[in-house]
């Protein structure tokens, strides 16, 4: 066992800048070494509070104050260690704990409902960034959004999850990410990692197409023909993860709402910017980008906070953008003249 790596940085993170304060005030305290027969250190103060490090990750560390982890006791215990090490701590004794030599899922860090929650999760699909500048860190995109750190190089002995749960499920797929980033990390500091199947996202724009077209030939005088089509295929694309297909439609849907009812004043330019919204991730999901398609679709779960958002429209490809240079009809291909949204014609595009 080596602890030469959890340097006064490192505790903060694993603590808090509190706790390592406290303990460098008392690290004069005279300690007393021995070992248990698992390999653990167990460090004995003048005072009779016990500390058991060593063995498994830092949270299991254990103290016998009634704070029992993650105190300063442990801090303390770890700066003692640091600065005059027991005898034979560092010889090749059996450390079942150490990380791993390559960067595997170890299933021993975790227990067997987590294991068979996070290998369900992988099987899924991942969507991550994962990244080594200044530490370690991954972003998991999908099937959550949550973020893990690596304070101590990639040791999963000491990875902090936004969570607050040691040995959590998120932890288990920040492992299994990491280990599939690892080839592209060394040219890159930084992957975003997609493992989902390819075209999973891939959308049948048929029906879009037709609706569009009704919409587009009558215009919002006919809000009661289109706004039950617009419902079942908004409801189809959120049953297969296309939640943000959905959710512009949907808005599409509460303007046709309000035009029929004539409770609001509805805005063609707002329209033809959903309209665009949808046209612009339909293509991106055809083409391929730079972010997955799982975060252009929007999979339940992705997009919800923190860095996942930077991902929101990427990946248009590189047909012209359509529905927002032609205001007045936002599909290039009607190349006759056709109705706009206010039921007037807008002249011939081409």
């Amino acid at each position: 066992m080596n602890l030469d790596a959890l340097t006064v940085e490192v505790l903060t993170e694993l603590t808090n800048a509190g706790t390592v304060r406290r303990a460098l005030k008392d690290a004069d305290v005279p300690l007393s070494w021995s070992q248990t027969p698992e390999g653990a250190w167990l460090a004995e103060a003048p005072d009779g509070i016990i500390c058991r490090l060593g063995v498994g990750t830092f949270d299991e560390w254990e103290c016998s104050c009634p704070a029992m982890f993650r105190c300063r006791h442990l801090v303390r215990a770890v700066l003692a260690w640091q600065a005059h090490p027991p005898v034979d701590a560092d010889a090749p004794a059996d450390d079942t704990t150490a990380a791993p030599a390559t960067p595997r899922v170890d299933a021993s860090w975790f227990g067997p409902r987590v294991a068979a929650q996070g290998e369900r999760l992988v099987a899924e699909g991942i969507t991550a960034r994962v990244s080594t500048t200044p530490r370690v860190r991954v972003r998991i995109l999908h099937p959550l959004d949550i973020g893990i750190r690596y304070p101590v190089d990639a040791d999963p002995r000491y990875a902090r999850c936004e969570c607050g749960s040691p040995g959590c499920v998120h932890l288990y797929v920040a492992e299994a990410a990491r280990a599939a980033a690892e080839p592209a990390l060394r040219a890159s500091s930084a992957v975003l990692l997609d493992t989902t199947t390819p075209g999973a996202d891939q959308v049948d724009e048929g029906p879009w197409q037709a609706w569009l077209d009704q919409l587009l030939g009558v215009g919002l005088s006919a809000a009661d023909a289109l706004i039950g089509s617009a419902v079942r295929l908004a409801t189809g694309w959120e049953s297969h993860g296309r939640v943000h297909l959905a959710s512009a439609l949907r808005e599409i849907v509460t303007h046709l709402e309000h035009q029929r009812s004539r409770d609001a004043q509805v805005s063609p330019e707002r329209l033809l910017l959903l309209i665009g919204e949808v046209e612009s991730r339909l293509r991106a999901l055809r083409h391929g980008g730079p972010a997955p398609a799982s975060v252009v679709a929007g999979r339940p779960e992705v997009e919800q906070s923190g860095e996942a958002g930077r991902f929101l429209g990427l990946g248009g490809g590189v047909e012209p953008r359509r529905g927002l240079e032609q205001p007045a009809c936002p599909v290039a291909r009607h190349s006759h003249g056709c109705r706009g949204l206010d039921g007037g014609r807008t002249g011939r595009h081409g």
